[in-house]
């Protein structure tokens, strides 16, 4: 899948390296659409993997305004959540190395 994204969007195909996997990795993507089909009457569009990867792949290139500001946003809370945890990691730090010393 991988390839194929890389292909689609000009970069070369080999662009990546492998990791490992993790035990039960797999399972955790899994998608159990049943519930979309019998709630929401949600059916297939593609049966062709590899042509819906595609299509979506264009989908976003085409759209990208409607992407790119939702992204922004996305990343900006990460940003945020990733300095209050190092905040916390620092302040609980400190207070381990006060008790200790004290």
């Amino acid at each position: 899948m991988l390839r194929v994204i890389l292909h689609e969007v000009g970069r070369d195909a080999g662009g990546f390296k492998w990791v490992r996997d993790q035990p039960g990795q797999d399972r955790r993507y899994a998608v159990d659409a049943s519930k979309l089909m019998r709630e929401l009457g949600w059916r297939l569009e593609h049966v062709d993997f590899e042509a819906g990867l595609r299509e979506t792949i264009a989908w976003y290139a085409a759209n990208r305004a409607w992407w790119k500001s939702v992204k922004a946003e996305v990343e900006a809370r990460y940003k945020v959540w990733g300095l209050q945890i190092s905040v916390k990691k620092s302040k609980s730090i400190r207070s381990l190395k006060s008790e200790a010393a004290g």
